[in-house]
């Protein structure tokens, strides 16, 4: 009996790390994307004349996290694949999507997007821009909010975005950021919008400096998360 158990027990570790392994947590959250950022396997680079430094140090968490400096009136950004699902070798694609990243401004200039959620033709349904004061603007079909907390260069913050596709001017996206780790959903360091126009499921996310018409902002990135159910403390 003992050998019996041990062996069922073994069997449903590898069952969990196979559904793990998915896109399929236990609680039947679609998972896009994990990424520690201290190799790229899910991203496709676009550096233009910018920098993208994997394997910086020191590291915001782990061994190493991910550099990216703004090339001057370029991109410079990493856009996840299309991730399929294995059952049916479909596109992932969700109606609400959340990310979460660690991440620290290294300078503050040209108000660039830092974090984009898109559809699978790369269409943007909603942003995050980091503006020259700190603080940040999030932006769904239109409708933008923006937080009255601002990020301060040097510092190392938790990043939390979500996006809840509309039927015609009720998309909401939110965006969040902490010092410690805890998840404001309210606040001075949150934002919301609920009259988005954005109608699309995710797909792909982007981060690093995007749309940013002038200046080279620097900055470095850390443990990237994006799943169907919310994220919540410093996961």
């Amino acid at each position: 009996m003992a050998d019996s158990y041990i062996s069922i027990t073994k069997c449903m570790r590898i069952l969990l790390l196979l559904l793990t392994a998915c896109g399929i947590s236990a609680q039947g959250a679609t998972r896009l994307l994990r990424e520690n950022l201290e190799g790229l396997r899910n991203h496709e680079v676009i550096q233009n004349s910018g920098t993208v430094q994997v394997g910086y140090t020191p590291a915001l968490q782990g061994t190493s996290s991910m550099r990216i400096v703004k090339g001057e009136g370029t991109d410079t950004y990493v856009l996840s694949y299309e991730h399929l699902n294995p059952p049916t070798n479909t596109v992932v694609s969700l109606a609400t999507a959340w990310s979460y990243n660690l991440f620290q401004p290294v300078t503050l200039a040209a108000a660039p997007t830092i974090l984009q959620f898109r559809d699978s033709s790369s269409n943007v349904l909603a942003k995050v821009t980091l503006n020259n004061d700190g603080t940040a603007t999030v932006d769904c079909g239109g409708a933008s909010a923006t937080t009255s907390a601002a990020m301060s260069a040097g510092s190392p913050y938790h990043l939390w975005f979500r996006y809840t596709k509309g039927t015609g001017a009720d998309a909401i996206a939110s965006f969040a950021f902490s010092a410690d780790g805890v998840r404001p959903a309210s606040g001075n360091a949150f934002a919301q919008v609920n009259t988005g126009t954005s109608t699309g499921n995710v797909a792909r996310v982007a981060l690093g400096y995007l749309e940013g018409t002038s200046g080279t902002p620097e900055g470095i990135f850390d443990r990237h998360l994006v799943r169907e159910a919310a994220i919540g403390n410093s996961p």
